[in-house]
């Protein structure tokens, strides 16, 4: 059973930290979806 439990207690710390959007998270995102943009842009023009 200690084991699982050190499971559960690793599981729920992660589902915690990813759950809450981090800025770096954020500025990836945006960056990644500038970057499609331009692309799709680029691809027109």
């Amino acid at each position: 059973t200690g084991s699982s439990e050190d499971y559960d207690s690793s599981n729920s710390s992660t589902e915690s930290e990813e759950s809450i959007p981090s800025a770096e998270d954020l500025t990836s995102k945006g960056k990644l979806w500038r970057f499609l943009w331009d692309l799709s842009e680029n691809r027109y023009w």
